[in-house]
């Protein structure tokens, strides 16, 4: 039951920060570290990046990190994998830009 609860709290966490950037005419990125928001919420790391991955998947946002290899913007689905989140060329920092109005 944990697992559905801290998923739960993560999802409706994203899911308020993109309803606040979309509706309040916030600049349109959100720049969020996986660990500061699980710390925030008090809930472990990997429900943040789990939340932000299945919102990634289902169309609602991008998600996108600055690479110093390739000197752009690269998304998720250019790297699929858990380092996405703590890329240093960023600050561990992800770029998260909402595609749908929530």
């Amino acid at each position: 039951m944990a697992w559905d609860g801290n998923m739960n709290k993560a999802l409706a966490a994203i899911s308020e920060k993109l309803r606040v950037i979309t509706k309040c005419g916030l600049p349109p990125e959100w720049h969020v570290q996986v660990s500061q928001l699980a710390v925030e919420l008090s809930i472990p790391e990997k429900f943040v990046r789990e939340a932000l991955i299945r919102l990634h998947n289902w169309g609602i946002l991008s998600l996108k990190t600055w690479s110093n290899k390739a000197w752009r913007e690269i998304s998720f689905s250019e790297c699929p994998a858990e380092g996405f989140f703590y890329n240093l060329d960023d600050a561990n920092f992800v770029r998260v830009r909402p595609l749908l109005t929530l």
